[in-house]
């Protein structure tokens, strides 16, 4: 394996100090930026010389290096099943605590999440990735959108900003903040998110008239996706009846 033998010649010192050269800037999100532009797959190289030449080496592959996760990244070289999955979805930072081993399979899935959002709002915070909640992975790094307060009587409306969130159905979760999990077990049915997300902005008529089994309205996304929680992408659709 050619992979295997070029990354035999870093140690965890060489990687550690290449990956510390490289990031220059670190995003709202936590990822690394490097100094350097991506190459036409979306990915930071760097050179490793070894054997008497000089090789390029994915500088989120050094990065695992650095931090002592050789034989993850071993697993994912050559005809492998595994891949190195960025859960910022962003393949030129290599901030290893964003990266993961995992299935080439579950690598794809992450893309439902690409571009979706945290929404927040007055203490609540909702997660659209479904990878933590229901099939137990690492959860996707997403940047979070702070719904703006649409009653008569709010003052100023807050402003949408970028920032992380240490989700608690997360499992490498260090901050957890558990209170919007426990109001919604405590309901009798647990709603979908995107009803949470029309309460949230105060369209709670809008979405009672969705409710029973005579309505004949239904909330429809307009992006059709229908994990999709953005309740500016939500509307309400009458439909006839048979």
């Amino acid at each position: 394996m050619a992979a295997a033998r070029i990354f035999d010649q870093i140690t965890q010192e060489m990687a550690n100090e290449m990956i510390t050269s490289r990031h220059v800037r670190t995003t709202a999100l936590g990822g690394w930026e490097s100094n350097r532009k991506p190459n036409y797959q979306g990915y930071v190289t760097v050179k490793v010389y070894g054997g008497g030449e000089y090789n390029a080496a994915k500088i989120h592959q050094v990065a695992l290096i650095a931090y002592n996760r050789r034989d993850e990244l071993k697993a994912t070289l050559g005809r492998s099943n595994y891949d190195i999955s960025h859960l910022c979805h962003n393949g030129k930072y290599f901030r290893p605590e964003h990266l993961i081993v995992e299935s080439c399979t579950n690598n794809q899935r992450r893309k439902i999440c690409n571009g979706q959002k945290i929404l927040a709002h007055d203490g609540f915070c909702y997660h659209p990735c479904r990878h933590g909640r229901v099939e137990k992975l690492r959860k996707c790094i997403l940047p979070v959108h702070h719904l703006e307060d649409n009653t008569p009587n709010s003052g100023e409306q807050t402003s949408v900003a970028a920032t992380t969130y240490h989700d608690p159905d997360d499992i490498a979760a260090l901050d957890v903040t558990a209170d919007n999990m426990v109001i919604l077990k405590k309901l009798p049915v647990r709603p979908y998110l995107n009803q949470v997300a029309l309460i949230a902005t105060n369209r709670l008529d809008e979405l009672k008239k969705t409710l029973g089994k005579r309505s004949y309205c239904l909330v429809t996304q307009l992006c059709h996706n229908n994990l999709c929680i953005n309740p500016e992408h939500n509307r309400r659709v009458k439909i006839k009846p048979l």
